[in-house]
């Protein structure tokens, strides 16, 4: 696949894949932490995906400029990392915490930060299973005559 098409197709792909991960991750977290949750089935998977669409969408939202910024650093600089990817993840995960806050001061000591922090990491680890390993495949390198380890 050339260069070009696996950014314009894969890495957009990528992201909107990392957002429904990063949903369905405070989805998760929250019917787990609800004491009064339906038995139903049928009513627990419609909250379930109520929950993950709308925190994708508010991941989505969020998320798209700093994304935008750590994609295309790893693909300029061919960082190609699964640290780097699950520290991006976590890095906007807690920024969409501060700012989900930003009337009251943000604590740290409540739970509510883990869910942002790990839905950061599950976007961060999703994105980097589906582009995030190949990221600057193909593309002649930015600074000096570096061989070029393809995956």
């Amino acid at each position: 696949m050339s260069a070009l098409l696996r950014i314009l197709i894969l890495d957009p792909i990528a992201f909107i894949l990392a957002c429904a991960a990063a949903g369905g991750a405070i989805a998760v977290a929250i019917l787990i932490q609800e004491p009064g949750t339906p038995s139903q089935s049928v009513a627990v998977s419609v909250v379930f995906f109520g929950i993950a669409y709308a925190t994708a969408l508010f991941a989505a939202w969020f998320a798209f400029v700093p994304a935008l910024v750590a994609i295309a650093l790893a693909e300029a600089f061919r960082w190609r990392s699964v640290f780097y990817w699950l520290a991006v993840g976590g890095g906007i995960g807690l920024a969409g915490y501060v700012a989900n806050d930003q009337m009251a001061t943000p604590t740290f000591d409540d739970e509510r930060v883990l869910y942002y922090l790990g839905a950061g990491f599950v976007g961060g680890l999703a994105y980097w299973l589906v582009a995030g390993r190949v990221a600057g495949a193909g593309i002649p390198p930015l600074f000096g005559n570096e061989p070029d380890n393809e995956p």
